[in-house]
């Protein structure tokens, strides 16, 4: 069983994740909690190529060093999204669910926001992928992800917010609403209780 969560800065993620993991030990299960950000070659390959600039990791790099450096990023991509593959076959072939902190819908809406990736191959990025068993995109408003997260100016929530549009596209995505944390908690363990129903935990 793979679960994911999606969604801007300061939408919930980490706490959402983190609650389902712990719910998974729980019962018994030998779960993983993997944070995509932190674990692909990619995020470390741009953090190494920009750790001279004086802006932030988030920020949108000068377009000619974005340049120099897209077909070497997209290619780690490419090798993450394999090296996944492996990963999630592993989990799968010893039963144990994988919980995903950020999933490579992140990744493509990251990609596209830092001009690594074309808009138009986000659709294509994420059919490189596998389909979640349960993605949840927490569908927070950038002026609210803004406050709780606080790091970065209003039009980098409002752009990226923009971005993750496209995720409703995709069938395998259970859009949440803006709630309340309990109430978001609430209806994302009471999916997870479902598929314990139909026995596919």
């Amino acid at each position: 069983m793979l679960i994911t969560f999606s969604g801007l800065d300061g939408s919930g993620k980490s706490t959402q994740a983190q609650n389902v993991f712990a719910y998974l030990q729980q019962q018994g299960h030998s779960v993983q909690l993997l944070h995509i950000t932190r674990w692909t070659w990619v995020n470390r390959l741009g953090e190494w190529l920009f750790q001279s600039r004086k802006e932030t990791t988030n920020a949108a790099p000068k377009p000619s060093a974005v340049k120099r450096v897209r077909w070497p990023q997209m290619l780690v991509m490419l090798v993450d999204v394999l090296r996944f593959w492996l990963l999630w076959g592993y989990c799968w072939a010893r039963k144990r669910p994988l919980v995903c902190d950020r999933y490579f819908y992140d990744l493509g809406v990251q990609a596209v926001y830092k001009g690594i990736l074309p808009q138009n191959w986000l659709p294509w990025y994420w059919r490189l992928v596998p389909h979640p068993t349960l993605a949840f995109w927490l569908d927070v408003p950038p002026a609210i992800a803004q406050q709780r997260e606080g790091e970065h100016e209003a039009d980098y929530y409002h752009i990226k917010a923009n971005l993750y549009r496209a995720i409703e596209q995709s069938p395998h995505v259970i859009v949440v609403p803006s709630l309340s944390q309990a109430k978001v908690t609430a209806f994302v363990m009471g999916q997870i209780q479902q598929l314990e129903l139909e026995n596919k935990l």
